[in-house]
């Protein structure tokens, strides 16, 4: 199928069927750090939005052909590549987002201040690093 064409085809004959002419789909998970899917993630591409159904996946239908920036968010989790640019001439799968539940952030922050592993916040390739500039 490519963006709402289904092709039948005879012996001699080949037929295009128009569902619903230049619109396509794109689709994609949302899964925690321990690959669980989340529920309840809104995704959007243009005016169009999608939730996460209980395994975390996600289709934003209907779309007509062009690029869209997509996005995913969830006030309880932080979402990692949270925005993106997408083309699309025809449905695209695989747009797939990572999630991070705040209270685990929470938490990691708590032991920070409490003298755990992290001191003065995270180098350019996000690893721990100790403070050097006094601040």
């Amino acid at each position: 199928m490519i963006c709402g064409q289904a092709f039948i085809t005879s012996q001699t004959d080949l037929y295009v069927l128009l569902l619903n002419p230049d619109r396509c789909t794109i689709s994609g998970c949302v899964t925690d750090n321990a690959g669980r899917g989340v529920v309840g993630a809104t995704v959007r591409a243009g005016a169009q939005s999608a939730t996460t159904d209980a395994d975390g996946f996600y289709t934003l239908s209907g779309l007509p052909m062009g690029t869209y920036t997509l996005t995913a968010a969830l006030s309880i989790y932080q979402i990692t590549s949270v925005s993106r640019t997408v083309t699309v001439s025809s449905d695209v799968s695989g747009q797939d987002f990572s999630a991070v539940p705040l209270a685990h952030l929470s938490h990691q922050r708590a032991r920070d201040r409490r003298g755990g592993a992290r001191r003065g916040g995270r180098d350019g390739a996000g690893r721990c690093a100790e403070r050097r500039d006094g601040c």
